[in-house]
C-alpha cells in the first residue's frame, strides 16, 4: 500500500494511512519477527477513491420476499486498486429516472477556463448514430450585452 501519512502514536505504535488503499496500525518490535521489526495489529478498510461502482441485485431473502442488493466498487488506484463488495447498510432510493433508449455512454464535463474546480455543466450522451451534449444554462436577473468569446471545454476521456 502506498502510504500518504505515517504517524507515531505511542508505546511503539505507528499509524500508516493511505488515500488509495487500506490504512494500518503497526507495532514496532524490539526483536525482528519474520525478518521485520513491524507487526500489523489492525487493517482499516478504505473504499476511496471509488472510481466506479455498480448496484447488483442478489437472491431474495427468506423474510417477506424482499430482495437485497450489493454494491461492487472499483476502489483505489494503480497497484493498490481493488474490487470491493459492499453488502450491509445499502440504501439507494431513486429520485428521478428517464428512459433513454439506445444510450451507450454518458459523461459529465466542466466548463473550460480558469474554473476547473467548479460544478459540471455539460452532460455528453453517446448513442450509436450520434452524440448529444446537454448544458446547464444560468439565468441572470440583469440584462447584459452578449460578448463573443471562445470557450474551451475539457473532456477527460472519450471512447
Amino acid at each position: 500500500v502506498t502510504s500518504s501519512t505515517i504517524q507515531y502514536l505511542e508505546r511503539g505504535m505507528l499509524y500508516v494511512g493511505s488515500m488509495f488503499g487500506n490504512a494500518q496500525l503497526l507495532q514496532i518490535l524490539e526483536n525482528p519477527e519474520h525478518n521485520s521489526y513491524l507487526a500489523q495489529m489492525e487493517d482499516y478498510v478504505n473504499l476511496g477513491p471509488i472510481v466506479d461502482f455498480d448496484l447488483v441485485p442478489t437472491a431474495h431473502s427468506g423474510t417477506g420476499g424482499r430482495s437485497q442488493s450489493q454494491i461492487i466498487t472499483a476502489s483505489g488506484t494503480s497497484k493498490d486498486g481493488t474490487l470491493r463488495f459492499v453488502r450491509n447498510g445499502i440504501g439507494m432510493n431513486p429520485y428521478a429516472s428517464v428512459e433513454i433508449y439506445g444510450i451507450k455512454g454518458m459523461w459529465s464535463l466542466k466548463k473550460g477556463g480558469d474554473d476547473l474546480k467548479g460544478n459540471d455543466v455539460f452532460l455528453v450522451q453517446s448513442f450509436v448514430g450520434q452524440t448529444r451534449i446537454l448544458g446547464v444554462v444560468e439565468e441572470e436577473e440583469e440584462e447584459e450585452e452578449e460578448e463573443e468569446e471562445d470557450d474551451d471545454h475539457i473532456c477527460a476521456s472519450l471512447s
